[in-house]
């Protein structure tokens, strides 16, 4: 039985991002006080950006505008997670905040075919990924007086979603573009890439539990934040088609692929409570 606190006061750096408005919404709907900061109202990399007095969790969603293309922009994108993160912890204290989540992901782990587990060695494979892992190191520096917990988080979906999977799965067969399988190598077709696939709101409803619990029950450090079932391309591109009255062209490429990004959920199902909805049920509800 975990214990939770009472209302809390909840500031979100990056409120305006597709996680941060799931989470201030359930947040408040759940009789919790939430200051939203954005770009405009909240440079995480200013020393002088402050955060309202009394708050009690700080939850840092903060990206880069160009974090999913890092081209040039690239300095961003490692400043927001390595600055800005340390920044956040510094006025977190200041402010007498009794903690803070700080959302990882889990692109930190090496590629592999087994589900993930928090213990998986760590790939620096690019300015995201290892920016993310010095966040995650730099908050293990952070005294005591702050409880720091960082969810790796693994394929957020839901309405009105513009990047990742399932919002380019949903572009290709809307527009009739067949949808590519891959098996692993050497073996046969079992559905393409295996993602664990994870519902915005459920991401939303565990970030919120997490904030409930953090500083009044012991956290793990680290842990995985994902719906426990993984699914395949080819289930996601079905219900895709179903949600949208289409059949979805499928083919079998030739070549393999490297890898699955499967999140084994042991440590978070002994920490949360959190319902995560079937893929079924979370892809109708994100094309309605």
């Amino acid at each position: 039985m975990t214990t939770k606190s009472a209302s809390t006061r909840i500031g979100i750096i990056g409120a305006g991002s597709f996680i941060g408005d799931a989470l201030g919404r359930r947040a408040e709907a759940s009789g919790h006080q939430v200051d939203r900061y954005t770009r405009e109202t909240f440079d995480a990399t200013d020393p002088d950006a402050t955060l309202e007095p009394a708050t009690d969790i700080v939850v840092f969603l903060a990206q880069d505008r160009n974090y999913t293309t890092l081209e040039t922009p690239a300095l961003g994108v490692f400043a927001v997670n390595t600055v800005g993160v340390l920044n956040a912890a510094i006025q977190a204290r200041a402010v007498g905040a009794r903690g803070l989540i700080y959302t990882s992901t889990g692109n930190v782990y090496e590629p592999s075919f087994a589900p993930l587990i928090e213990s998986h060695p760590l790939a620096r494979s690019d300015i995201y990924s290892t920016s993310k892992i010095f966040a995650e190191q730099i908050l293990d520096l952070v005294p005591d007086d702050l409880a720091v917990v960082c969810p790796r988080l693994f394929g957020a979906y839901g309405p009105n979603q513009t990047i990742g999977l399932f919002a380019s799965l949903t572009n290709r067969i809307r527009s009739g573009a067949s949808v590519t399988l891959q098996s692993r190598p050497g073996g046969d077709p079992d559905g393409g890439f295996h993602a664990s696939l994870t519902h915005v709101d459920d991401v939303a409803a565990g970030l919120l539990e997490l904030a409930e619990q953090l500083g009044v029950d012991e956290l793990p450090p680290v842990m995985n934040l994902a719906a426990p079932e993984p699914v395949s391309i080819e289930q996601i591109a079905r219900a895709i088609g179903a949600g949208i009255g289409v059949e979805p062209a499928i083919e079998q490429a030739d070549s393999p692929r490297a890898f699955d990004l499967v999140a084994d959920t042991t440590l978070m199902q002994s920490v949360l409570d959190t319902n995560f909805r079937p893929l079924e049920v979370g892809v109708s509800q994100s094309l309605a």
